[in-house]
């Protein structure tokens, strides 16, 4: 399949043709998540910050993971969801340390999440650096996900559907990393009601698809860029993202099926602060695009939500929606060669 290569003036253009477009119908009366344990990062503002007022409002205990510990944005989501079950983590995906260390305090408060909602993300006007010596957006967009997820199946911090409360079992790496599951010892298997099975979602973009290829050799390599060129690297990190959902799918789901499913989502054009680092003369003009045609963040938010929340997909696990309208990733990303080959080299750069 033929990858296209677009700028930010391309991606806008997208993002406008997008918001055009109808979704499913949402019925958030179906939904039962009421003391739910719920993890969303990049929860302060934009999408995410959407997110965890929706997640709140049908009453989850709301974990908002972010770089900074912002707690007018933790006022203002209790406040509008009528919910004080918010809390704040620090986490900053541009560091493997402080991925590491939030893990850590998750497993010593033996906290265990029922949802996890990966949202942020970050497009980088230039290629720069982490102090991990890695590339910016790789590390934020891709490899610290991969860290964070493997962790907290490691530590036993996401709940599965073997038992209402038993968490996964630890993630051995290896000839494993095809499954981070051992075989089921517990006898028969459990039915749960609907919404019970946890879920994993992660928010990705159809810009995967304009991934030209991918140098897994090459992904803990610095990667020398300007604005002009951002959203490429930008498609090339939602490109391996796509991929590890998809093989972490498969790898979360047993013959009787999924213990925890995992779905995902490109939420269209979200009127959010993705573009701060655009350059400064096409910010008044990006402003007003976002504002007139971009869907606002709570608006945006029901994709996630409905991925998260919606009994009607119980039991199921691999979903990737457009909107409200389920396709199919770019069918690079779904080869299993090149998936396991990926995970191998996040698991290694990573330490996961």
């Amino acid at each position: 399949m033929a990858a296209k290569n677009k700028g930010i003036a391309g991606a806008t253009i997208e993002g406008v043709k997008g918001g055009f477009k109808k979704g499913a119908v949402y019925n958030e009366s179906q939904f039962n998540v009421h003391g739910k344990s719920c993890l969303i990062t990049g929860a302060n503002s934009g999408l995410g910050k959407g997110i965890a007022i929706r997640m709140a409002t049908l009453g989850a205990h709301v974990t908002m993971a972010g770089r900074t510990l912002d707690e007018t944005a933790r006022h203002a989501i209790a406040e509008a969801s009528g919910n004080s079950n918010v809390a704040m983590e620090k986490l900053d995906l541009a560091s493997f340390q402080n991925v590491r260390a939030f893990c850590r305090r998750i497993k010593e408060a033996d906290q265990h999440f029922d949802i996890v909602i990966l949202n942020a993300a970050t497009v980088a006007k230039e290629g720069r650096l982490t102090k991990d010596g890695l590339d910016t957006m790789t590390q934020v967009n891709f490899l610290s996900n991969v860290l964070l997820i493997e962790t907290l199946l490691k530590n036993e911090s996401i709940r599965n559907a073997r038992t209402s409360k038993s968490p996964l079992p630890p993630f051995q790496g290896g000839e494993s990393a095809k499954s981070p599951l051992p075989p089921f010892q517990g006898g028969e298997s459990t039915e749960f009601p609907p919404g019970e099975i946890p879920r994993i979602v992660v928010v990705s973009s159809e810009a995967h698809r304009w991934s030209e290829s991918i140098d897994i050799d090459a992904i803990d390599k610095p990667r020398t860029f300007k604005m002009k060129e951002s959203m490429k690297v930008y498609s090339d990190t939602k490109f391996m993202m796509a991929a590890y959902t998809s093989n972490l799918a498969k790898r979360l789901t047993e013959q009787a099926g999924p213990v925890i499913s995992v779905h995902a989502h490109c939420p269209g054009a979200v009127n959010s602060n993705l573009a701060r680092e655009a350059p400064p003369f096409l910010q008044p003009l990006l402003k007003g695009i976002f504002f007139l045609f971009f869907a606002s963040p709570q608006k945006a938010s029901r994709p996630a939500v409905h991925l998260a929340c919606s009994p009607t997909l119980t039991g199921k696990t691999g979903l990737y929606y457009h909107l409200m309208n389920e396709k199919q990733f770019d069918e690079r990303a779904l080869d299993a060669d090149f998936q396991q080959q990926l995970l191998q080299k996040a698991l290694q750069i990573t330490g996961a």
